[in-house]
């Protein structure tokens, strides 16, 4: 970028203006028009322009930019219009024009919403129950096309807007219909007050809906869209649906937009039908709002003595004068693009030495006919005929002509295969196998996703095979820590749906990250989880780029096995001028299958054998709630749409009076209810009602199997690990179901299916049994549902329940709940009975409950948290906002979902202000965990307090270890306060019980670690997991250059003592403080504040509650702390008052809970100290000498000087994590890391220069020191 500054004779003056740091946000407001992309020169050695215009006070400014890859060519676009600008003199007319928009994007509607152009026509138009429509229309030819948006309402105003894209059209359209409305409202007086109760917006039409279903019963609201006329006109058309009538439709330029318009147009013409309705759930919200809107909360007092603020001030003045810490972000930058130039430079000098095309083209012909013969020879051997035998007998061989045709003729292809067909499996080997034929096998790279690592793995290891091969020729698989990769040339890879997005972060230097890949085969789409719904997203809009810059294309195959594949088809619509992609149905190999209800065998079960366990307790209750269920409907009639009746559709209405609504109050009582974003949620004893098994029944249905049949696997669906251990103890354990001992090994065989247990562990379950007479049973989670295929299943027993993470945006909580499943996967799990002869399912659900199952399952991007994928959004640099990006999804998730993750990434720094990714977010998007987590181990190393922090961490991500029985939970706790050693802290409580354990169990100890377990309510696997789970980690901590994969304590076998990680990197790990402080920091913002004796303030909630299982929670820990510190000679006779903490104490905590009612808890707790949530927390703004604030929530007050020194070293912390954020990402980006990459060699990436590594080492000391004299300064800290 130097021969900008000599073109605009640029000097040191600019060095500190905001418009040089960061030149995009800058001039974010002005951009009118797209940047226009050029490239220029060889492949090997590309050139990229970018070009953007903008206009200024009449002028306009172009800023041209050219680099190797497209992300610094914008950067340096948008500096050469700053200096252009600056040239012009128009640098304070820029930020006077910014400050005008914050101004009016910060003013408040009167309903006390942002100002947002178009959710104020949407608002606007409500008040006189009508739908904003945009009717769009292309302007001039295709080479320089433009768009006209109009919004009106009918007869009074009309907005209109023209710009090069539909977005900013209609964005300009709402713009001038706001100005327009104003006006109006000036000359002819106000309208009524958007703040009165028939007011309207995207979120309470949501809402609305959702409480109109609860309330009536109705299974959630469903959506069919459908794309509506040919290419770029094209539009989206959806119609909102509830118990199969369509109550709702809106037409926009985007799915995402149409679906919102399809929610208002139900929600006004409900409201309008049922005004009482309407007034119901206003009060609802209303009670909602006031209850969740948290107070301001109150002052937090710091101090310190004397000596510790010597010690800050002194260590504050030694660090500003340091080198590392008077660099500034510019050198920051400068110094990092010299290193990224060189590195350019290098490659380059290394592709000149490449293979030139027509050398690769030899290459390629000799491996393609290679392949031929090594073919030709497996279709000749009489050892491979069995093999080919039985390919030859699936279903999908029938149809191997027309799949192909298909996947030839067009971009993307859908393939809907039943359970048994071959789909998984045969399908890349047709394809492959074709090209082979044409002498082509070698250009043929097939890459096939997964769902699951076990998926991935075992069927690789099911085509090797049937290829007669060993895996890392033409086949191999690619999961997460383990990998058997095939030959570059001719291949078909396995691998889960998270490595292949991780490939997507590939690109540099203008390299085709999927250069080489002929197709691409994502399996299982219907399972729709996250990541397959987020690639599909970035799939098409790769399919579409190759597309425009004529690239070799790249077929685009999706596989489901369910029947329901219009919304795929249609997603990728666009490709076709019908409007949808070709879909290929092939019929599975499947027998009849017998299915039972609980109305059927129960009574079958007492009759035949009389168990004394259908007696106990639970299971009756069970099987008398599921017997007397009975879904509440209510007959539908005539629907108005808020548009009038739609021809040739039917609506859904209730003709609702008052009457009606009291007779049904008992259904949202407020005492038992709890509400959040303004509809009613489930009572919890629902919820405990639908994680409840039935664990004596399905034993007893198993035992029943083995009784009345000689053959045939059994397998059983549970909702997880927890639920698999407990019936396997009800199997295994006596008094036997039926008498029948099934701990026998002779007799039998249980196996486990979960995604937690090792790879080798679960292929046991795929290999014959070594007696033909003993019997198979399997214990599985949803792993065994669609991703892997056990050939000789003939029975399954369902518990007809799943684990869901469910997150709530508005309170920042994800909770794992159990559920019922739906009907599609119940089709999913019988379908596994049939795949050898005649099967039978048994479900734990009776019939009525079964016809209540919604159709399918709640696609996981609508309620998950979603900060990994923004990350993941904003690494692959995509030219999109992160909202317009998750607006592309097929199903996208709602504005609410979306702003929690940005706001929670801006607030652990991963995000600027302007939604770029920083030093530390570049950082975390390498890193396939939970961002929280990711930046709690990226501190553990700088802190050198590694493997401790492995462990808090491992435990955060995992169910905690303490056990708590009903007949022993005082003893059980008891004991938790002990390993917790009066630290105030359930991470502490893990820690210390943890490394005990290790201790006796590293050392060869099994006996004794245990006999530990058990003497202290201790779950041995939940430890083991917390070890694979710390191991995990340190892994990726080395794959991204954090921590050096060589040191002598691992090359030569050198003791290294329990701790993980090169000493070096565990200086401080005995350092309770900052362990503290670095908890704070993995899981900020969840912070709390104690403001009473019981409750606690966080940031969205005035009060919440230590949960009772906390060695916090006041009540039991109080008195148990006590008791510990006199067993210790801590101190002698003192009050129980004394032991609880004073108001004003702050607790980091993992997670949030809500139970019955509306009371919410705070889980796994730590009690922090101030100078941690201010050098670890949020943003700060010292508003004055005497106060100090952080992201705009806590305030801390005290001695003027503390206040400002403290803010001082907060300042300092940041600059130097963001010198070693930087050189981490660096460092990460050049090596080409990657889980695509084998021979990764990086060894102490991201290390600082010597006179750096010093400064920062003493920055590290001095913190460490200071946090070690608070907690002593402090007079006692075991306080609950």
């Amino acid at each position: 970028m130097s021969y900008i500054d000599k073109k605009y004779n640029i000097n040191s003056k600019h060095e500190n203006e905001s418009w040089l740091k960061s030149p995009k946000s800058f001039l974010n407001n002005l951009i009118r028009t797209p940047i226009n992309w050029e490239s220029f020169g060889p492949d090997d050695n590309k050139l990229h322009r970018a070009t953007l215009t903008l206009e200024i006070d009449g002028s306009i400014i172009i800023g041209r930019g050219d680099a190797k890859t497209k992300k610094d060519a914008e950067k340096i676009s948008y500096l050469d219009a700053c200096y252009q600008i600056e040239s012009k003199g128009l640098i304070s007319n820029v930020q006077k024009y910014s400050s005008t928009i914050k101004k009016q994007s910060s003013s408040q509607l009167q309903s006390g919403k942002e100002v947002d152009p178009k959710k104020y026509v949407i608002e606007y138009c409500a008040i006189f129950d009508h739908v904003p429509i945009y009717n769009l229309n292309s302007i001039g030819p295709d080479h320089d096309l433009w768009w006209e948006a109009v919004v009106e309402l009918p007869k009074d105003i009309v907005g209109r807007g023209r710009a090069k894209t539909k977005k900013e059209a209609e964005l300009l359209a709402a713009e001038d219909f706001k100005k327009k409305a104003e006006e109006y409202q000036a000359l002819h007086g106000k309208i009524p007050s958007l703040s009165e109760k028939n007011n309207m917006s995207e979120d309470i039409a949501k809402d609305f809906i959702k409480f109109y279903c609860k309330y009536f019963k109705f299974k959630n609201p469903e959506f069919s869209c459908k794309g509506i006329g040919p290419g770029h006109s094209m539009k989206w058309e959806a119609s909102l649906i509830v118990d199969d009538h369509i109550i709702g439709t809106g037409k926009r330029s985007n799915k995402r937009d149409a679906q919102t318009s399809a929610y208002l147009d139900a929600a006004i013409a409900l409201r309008k039908d049922s005004p009482d309705l309407w007034e119901k759930f206003e009060n609802d919200r209303s009670k909602t709002k006031d209850a969740s809107t948290p107070k301001p909360a109150p002052y937090i007092s710091v101090q310190m003595s004397n000596q510790t603020y010597k010690t800050l001030n002194n260590l504050v003045s030694e660090l500003q004068q340091a080198k590392m810490f008077q660099r500034k972000d510019k050198d920051i930058i400068a110094n990092k693009g010299e290193k990224v130039e060189k590195n350019n430079l290098d490659q380059t000098d290394n592709k000149k030495g490449s293979i030139n095309q027509e050398q690769l083209n030899s290459i390629l012909d000799t491996e393609s006919e290679r392949l031929f013969k090594v073919y030709q020879d497996y279709l000749k051997s009489t050892n491979t005929e069995k093999l080919r035998s039985n390919r030859s007998r699936l279903p999908i061989s029938d149809y191997t002509n027309p799949i192909l045709d298909a996947i030839e003729s067009n971009p993307v292809t859908v393939v809907v295969g039943s359970t048994g067909c071959g789909k998984t499996t045969q399908l890349p080997q047709l394809i492959f196998e074709k090209e082979i034929i044409k002498h082509q096998g070698a250009r043929c790279n097939i890459i096939v996703t997964q769902p699951r690592r076990i998926a991935a793995i075992s069927v690789a290891q099911r085509v090797a095979y049937e290829r007669s091969e060993r895996l890392g020729l033409s086949v191999g698989y690619q999961v997460r820590f383990e990998s058997v990769m095939p030959a570059s040339a001719g291949s078909i890879l396995y691998c889960t749906t998270g490595v292949f997005l991780r490939r997507m972060h590939e690109e540099k230097n203008g390299k085709d990250v999927l250069e080489g890949v002929t197709h691409i085969v994502v399996d299982e789409v219907h399972e729709r989880d996250m990541n397959a719904d987020f690639l599909l997203v970035i799939l098409k809009r790769i399919l579409h780029e190759r597309r425009r810059n004529k690239l070799p294309p790249i077929k685009l195959i999706l596989m489901s096995a369910t029947i329901d594949t219009g919304i795929f088809a249609e997603y990728f619509g666009d490709f076709f001028s019908n409007g949808r992609c070709p879909v290929v149905r092939v019929p599975g190999k499947t027998y009849p299958v017998q299915q039972y209800f609980i109305d059927d065998f129960v009574l079958k079960l007492r009759d035949f054998y009389k168990p004394p366990q259908l007696d106990y307790d639970e299971t009756s209750k069970y099987v008398d709630r599921e017997k007397k269920f009975q879904p509440r409907k209510l007959p539908p009639t005539k629907f108005v749409s808020s548009k009038g009746t739609v021809q040739g559709k039917k609506y859904l209405t209730m003709d609702i009076d008052s009457d009606e609504i009291d007779s049904h109050s008992s259904e949202i009582d407020d005492n038992d209810t709890s509400s959040i974003g303004g509809f009613i949620e489930r009572k919890h004893s629902d919820e405990q009602i639908d994680a409840e098994i039935p664990y004596h029944l399905i034993s007893l249905v198993i035992a029943h199997i083995v009784h009345t049949t000689e053959e045939g696997a059994i397998l059983v669906f549970l909702p997880g690990w927890e639920e698999i251990m407990a019936l396997n103890r009800l199997l295994t354990t006596s008094p036997y179901p039926l008498g029948i001992d099934f701990s026998d090994q002779s007799r039998f065989r249980i196996h486990m299916l979960h995604s937690s247990l090792p790879s080798l562990s679960q292929q046991e379950v795929f290999e014959p049994l070594p007696n033909p007479k003993m019997r198979k049973i399997i214990l599985a989670t949803n792993i065994a549902e669609t991703s892997i295929t056990i050939q000789d299943v003939v029975h399954v027993i369902d518990s007809g329940k799943v684990k869901e993470k469910r997150y709530d945006p508005s309170k920042r909580m994800t909770n794992l709940v159990t559920t019922w499943i739906s009907q599609s996967n119940s089709r999913q799990r019988s379908g596994r009975a049939g795949r050898v002869r005649e099967g039978e399912y048994y479900v734990m659900m009776s019939r009525a409950r079964y016809q209540n199952l919604e159709g399918y399952s709640t696609p996981e991007m609508l309620r998950s948290d979603l900060q990994e994928i923004c990350l993941h959004i904003k690494a692959l640099d995509l030219p999109a906002s992160i909202g317009d990006v998750l607006a592309q999804a097929i199903q996208p998730p709602d504005h609410a979902s979306v702003s929690a993750a940005l706001e929670n990434l801006k607030s652990l720094q991963a995000l600027d202000s302007a939604e770029e990714l920083t030093p530390l977010g570049k950082v975390l998007a390498t890193l396939p965990m939970e961002p929280g987590l990711g930046k709690m181990v990226l501190l553990g190393a700088i802190f050198q307090c590694l493997d401790p922090i492995l462990t808090i961490a491992a435990c955060i991500s995992s169910k905690s270890p303490f056990l708590s029985p009903p007949q022993a939970k005082d003893r059980a706790d008891e004991i938790k306060v002990h390993w917790a050693q009066g630290l105030s802290s359930d991470h502490f409580a893990i820690l210390n019980a943890y490394k005990a354990w290790y201790e006796l169990q590293s050392s060869g100890n099994y006996h004794e670690a245990n006999k530990f377990c058990t003497d202290n309510f201790l779950n041995r696997t939940g430890l083991q997991t917390i070890e694979q789970v710390k191991i995990q980690l340190l892994n990726l901590l080395e794959r991204a250059g954090v921590v050096p994969k060589h040191y002598p304590q691992r090359d030569y076998g050198e003791p290294r003592g329990l701790a993980l990680g090169p000493p070096e990197y565990n200086l401080n790990s005995n350092c309770l403080p900052l362990l503290r402080s670095l908890i704070c920091a993995g899981v900020y913002p969840n912070i709390s504040l104690k403001t009473s004796k019981k409750t606690y303030q966080t940031r969205h909630e005035s009060i919440t509650f230590i949960h009772p299982a906390s060695v916090n929670y006041k009540g039991r820990a109080a008195k148990l702390a006590r008791n510990y510190r006199v067993g210790n000679g801590i101190i002698g006779s003192e009050s129980d008052e004394s032991l609880f903490a004073p108001i004003g104490t702050l607790y980091a905590y993992s997670t949030k809970i809500k139970k019955s009612g509306k009371q919410i808890y705070l889980r796994s707790t730590t009690r922090i100290d101030p100078l941690s949530v201010i050098l670890f927390g949020g943003e700060t703004k010292q508003n004055d000498s005497l106060l100090l604030t952080i992201d705009e929530w806590l305030t801390f007050c005290g001695n003027g000087k503390i206040i400002e020194s403290m803010n001082k070293l907060k300042l300092l912390l940041e600059n130097c994590l963001a010198q070693v954020y930087e050189r981490l990402d660096t460092n990460v980006n050049n090596s080409n890391n990657s889980a695509f990459v084998q021979n990764n060699k990086l060894n102490l990436a991201g290390k600082l220069d010597e006179d750096d590594e010093k400064d920062k080492a003493k920055l590290v000391r001095g913190i460490v020191e200071i946090l070690d004299k608070l907690e002593h300064d402090s007079v006692d800290k075991t306080r609950y």
